[in-house]
């Protein structure tokens, strides 16, 4: 729904009109262009100002009720390795309801084969994830996006923890052993990914990264083309608030909660 911001009166100061809050301020909604509230419309007898950012092509699908799949839709999650980019068998994948952290009643659980993919239907109201382990590789979760049809989620790149660790040494990023790590992928209303997005959580992250190509950098403070950022020493276990703000116009774009579990990495669409 779009997001509306009440125009109650002009901030306290020497003005000549004053307004109590239970005055009305409106009937029409040229009372509201009158009293110079422009582009407001009268709503319960207040002038409202529509969020500019709903109007917006690339980032306002945010600001308006999400539409759902009219019937179940089909997901699609190849896995690879980090190093060879070849895909890994036998990792084992569970799918679970965004609200069951625990993944105590899964929704569905299948295992790669040759190819490395696993592909599941889901009801058309879902929203959750998808948690995967290998032995020998750290633990993921990966979030789904509901789309009409068949889904085909970028691949999920499985990475053995001494690897990890050696790549993040080479950045000079630390990696705790015991804490969560969120790879956020910052995305706009066309699933592009986006540049130029400064990422953020709550709680703040000890570690916060940007990449640059396909190698992770501190020396970057927004997202590149790719829309890769990456969160690290994260407590865990948590629900972790992650927010996107477009660097250039230093406006909040997208916002969305986070699982992160410890000695696992999180892959998290920041949409709208």
């Amino acid at each position: 729904m779009t997001r509306l911001f009440p125009v109650l009166a002009l901030l306290l100061c020497s003005c000549s009109l004053s307004l109590s809050v239970d005055d009305p301020q409106c009937s029409v909604d040229g009372d509201c262009a009158a009293r110079g509230f422009q582009g407001a419309t009268c709503q319960q007898q207040v002038c409202v100002v529509a969020d500019p950012l709903a109007t917006d092509p690339r980032w306002g699908c945010g600001k308006v009720a999400k539409k759902q799949p009219v019937s179940d839709y089909t997901v699609k999650l190849p896995f690879i390795d980090a190093l060879s980019r070849e895909p890994i068998e036998g990792v084992e994948v569970t799918v679970c309801s965004d609200r069951d952290t625990v993944c105590s009643s899964p929704v569905a659980s299948k295992t790669s084969g040759p190819s490395g993919e696993v592909v599941f239907t889901l009801p058309r109201t879902f929203t959750g994830y998808a948690q995967s382990r290998k032995e020998g590789y750290i633990d993921a979760i990966t979030y789904l996006i509901p789309r009409e049809g068949e889904n085909l989620s970028p691949p999920v790149t499985l990475v053995q923890p001494d690897v990890f660790a050696a790549i993040a040494e080479a950045q000079q990023i630390k990696w705790e052993k015991g804490t969560g790590v969120i790879f956020a992928l910052a995305l706009d209303c066309q699933s592009t990914p986006a540049a130029g997005i400064s990422v953020s959580s709550d709680p703040l992250a000890p570690v916060r990264f940007y990449y640059d190509g396909q190698l992770p950098t501190l020396s970057l403070d927004a997202t590149d083309l790719t829309g890769q950022s990456g969160l690290l020493n994260l407590p865990a276990p948590r629900i972790i608030t992650v927010t996107g703000v477009l660097s250039s116009e230093q406006r909040e774009v997208s916002r969305g909660q986070a699982l992160v579990r410890p000695d696992t990495i999180t892959n998290f669409p920041l949409m709208p």
